[in-house]
């Protein structure tokens, strides 16, 4: 802590740990979308293909959800703020040396140690801020904060990264990084003091075949076409083995990683499906859009990141504005259900739009917007009412992580659906697809709303848990 001398008082020292602990969440929402306005430069550097691009998102996305889960038990088993700094640190080292990369394949490495940093730091900087503030309405409004300045990331990193990379080149979206890292190691140093520590298992058979199962199931998804047919069945028998045999490392566990019981609750299991399915269609609208505006539409940086702000900035003002509001007189699951019904009817719209007038595609992305803001509380609200309270705290990791991997499975398909070319048709074939995963994901929806309102009808006196939810875009 801060020494009297500098007569500064405790919530002046416990504010400047607040900035230290949004500063690092920023950093790692900006770097999941202020990439993808960047990666025509970075194929134009290294001249990559475009699987070399997808692997250049995916590589760090994939790493920060298979070891979410992990990141909070290392915080609790040597306290969230040694944790909290060694991930920074470890963030702002692979950003410098994302910046200096000399080829795609040492990019990529970096983005690999970006998404271990971003997974170990993000559930220690909730934890800090537990521990920073004990007053519960202190904490509420601390925690608030910390979630209005992550929207405000997803917002901003796209029109942050044109600006950056039309003036300073695509080098600047990681070096910028290093500055704001370093600051907020100390700062959080100087201000937030040694948290307890509490002994907990890791689960390292059930996080490697995790791993492994995601990486082989991405593997197939991006070199689809671009390998030997049996190099791809390969890699999907590798991620189906993975995968049984990470179900049965869980269900044989004493302390899993992810405990099989929250999966049989329906309400759950769908709710997680509804959140890896929006996932898929918002992360990898943005990947083929960054492509499709510069190279078909041949947009600049800055110009491409202003034409996100219709579905970025909606949905950000939106959730800091008016979900919270409308979740206290309408039902999650309904809620859900208009979400979904407005994700299908903007890519609809983006679908016949995209070979007419840009003003039609900016229209679809507004309404996409609306998904965005009003989608990810009532999600959380429903996995946390359906999950004992004990456990509160790994379904909403898992419902992260599932939302985490929906994105890398959109990047992976829809980058492999758009083509090299970036053409219409590609774009066509891209929203197609998306415009699929928000229908299946509106039929999950009614099927969670039918339940809730049967429930209702014979349980009158039960109330539903509203929080107020953390987001991790």
């Amino acid at each position: 802590m801060f020494s009297p001398s500098l007569r500064l008082s405790e919530g002046r020292i416990r504010s400047i740990g607040l900035i230290a602990l949004s500063c690092g969440f920023f950093m790692v929402l900006l770097d999941s979308t202020v990439l993808n306005v960047a990666l025509p430069s970075i194929e134009h550097t290294f001249g990559g293909s475009l699987e070399s691009l997808q692997w250049t998102v995916n590589s760090y996305t994939l790493l920060f959800a298979s070891l979410l889960l992990t990141g909070g038990a290392l915080a609790d088993s040597y306290g969230s703020r040694r944790i909290f700094c060694l991930g920074l640190l470890i963030f702002s080292v692979a950003s410098l040396l994302c910046s200096f990369a000399t080829s795609i394949s040492l990019l990529i490495g970096a983005r690999v140690l970006q998404g271990i940093g971003a997974a170990i730091l993000v559930p220690a900087s909730l934890s800090l801020i537990t521990h920073l503030f004990s007053d519960a309405k202190e904490r509420a409004k601390a925690v608030s904060i910390w979630a209005g300045i992550a929207s405000l990331a997803v917002a901003s990193g796209p029109l942050i990264g044109g600006i950056l990379v039309d003036t300073f080149g695509w080098r600047s979206v990681f070096l910028v990084n290093v500055p704001f890292g370093g600051a907020a190691v100390l700062l959080t140093y100087l201000s937030i003091p040694p948290t307890p520590v509490q002994k907990r298992g890791l689960d390292l058979p059930g996080q490697i075949l995790a791993i492994i199962s995601c990486c082989a199931l991405t593997y197939g998804l991006i070199e689809w076409g671009h390998v030997a047919p049996a190099l791809i069945a390969a890699s999907f028998g590798v991620a189906l083995i993975a995968g049984g045999a990470f179900i049965m490392v869980e269900a044989r566990s004493s302390q899993p990683m992810m405990p099989l019981s929250l999966l049989r609750s329906w309400d759950t299991s769908a709710t997680l499906l509804i959140g890896l399915l929006y996932q898929f269609s918002f992360y990898g609208l943005l990947f083929v859009f960054a492509l499709f505006f510069q190279n078909t539409y041949h947009f600049n940086a800055i110009t491409t990141g202003l034409a996100f702000l219709p579905q970025t900035a909606v949905g950000s003002f939106l959730l800091l504005f008016v979900t919270g509001r409308l979740m206290r007189r309408m039902r999650s699951s309904t809620m859900i259900v208009l979400s979904m019904i407005l994700a299908s009817a903007g890519m609809l719209v983006i679908l016949l739009g995209v070979h007419t007038t840009f003003p039609v595609v900016m229209s679809g992305e507004a309404l996409i917007g609306v998904c965005v803001g009003f989608i990810v509380s009532p999600m959380t609200a429903l996995v946390l009412v359906n999950t004992p309270k004990e456990q509160s705290g790994i379904a909403s990791a898992l419902l992260n992580a599932a939302r985490q991997i929906g994105g890398v499975l959109g990047v992976a398909l829809l980058g492999a659906a758009l083509g090299n070319s970036a053409t219409v048709a590609g774009m066509q074939s891209a929203l197609l697809i998306m415009g699929g995963a928000c229908m299946i994901g509106l039929l999950l929806s009614i099927s969670l709303a039918r339940r809730e309102n049967a429930r209702v009808a014979t349980v009158p006196a039960r109330m539903e848990r509203e929080l107020q939810p953390i987001n991790i875009d």
